[in-house]
């Protein structure tokens, strides 16, 4: 909700949106603003405990950025800062612009892909079995929710493919995710769209994929308007 209405967050600011007798629509992405900082908060305190302690953390994105963060922190207060100056604010305020970019920004960039990748496959029943072919290749009858993906990962080059261009900062948690997707979906499963009154399947897999062709707008970031038109049908294999 929050990145769907990311324009309207900037434009009234969050000061504002807190005020009571707002619009129900205004007062649910107040809510949702404040649940997200207290989240951010959240992970925040957690990777940054074990930091101050000196130990390694997590190792996650977040750790990396705080203790970066905090390594340049000790090398302005060292050569520049007088006394009693702390810059933690600032450090903060820039941990946190990255935990919202990497939270929402790559993460709603992926799901909008997903929702294209999976309608064009749909359309598409040679590609989508030439990357059903590799999942059963490279992962056998193993789960895939219990798949190391560490080491699976760089094999899926055809789910890759998919995916095609991705230039972003969380580039590589992304392509991870999109094929961790996949791969649940396309090793056990197929899809196809559902044909309309009077349309046989071929029919329906150009209607679809010229919906993934056309039927797109940019809503803050480039998706379909209207996938729920697009319906589907799983059948296992």
């Amino acid at each position: 909700m929050i990145l769907d209405n990311f324009i309207l967050l900037i434009v009234l600011g969050s000061e504002f949106i807190s005020k009571t007798r707002l619009p129900r629509k205004i007062c649910k992405l107040h809510l949702a603003t404040v649940i997200f900082k207290q989240y951010m908060t959240e992970v925040y305190e957690e990777e940054s405990s074990p930091i101050a302690k000196g130990e390694a953390g997590s190792g996650n994105l977040v750790t990396s950025l705080i203790s970066a963060f905090a390594e340049q922190t000790k090398l302005t207060k060292k050569n520049t800062l007088s006394p009693g100056h702390d810059q933690g604010g600032l450090i903060e305020s820039v941990i946190y612009d990255n935990l919202f970019l990497f939270n929402f920004a790559c993460h709603d960039i992926t799901v909008h892909t997903l929702a294209f990748a999976v309608v064009i496959l749909a359309s598409q029943p040679l590609v989508r079995d030439w990357v059903s072919e590799e999942l059963r290749h490279v992962l056998g009858n193993q789960k895939t929710d219990a798949g190391d993906y560490s080491t699976k990962y760089p094999l899926l080059k055809r789910c890759l493919v998919v995916l095609g261009i991705r230039n972003c900062p969380g580039k590589k948690s992304s392509q991870v995710e999109f094929v961790a997707t996949l791969a649940s979906l396309f090793r056990d499963w197929r899809v196809d769209p559902v044909p309309e009154w009077l349309q046989d399947m071929d029919m329906a897999r150009k209607r679809v994929m010229r919906m993934a062709e056309e039927d797109t707008g940019q809503v803050l970031l480039l998706q379909m308007l209207h996938p729920e038109k697009a319906a589907l049908a799983w059948k296992r294999r």
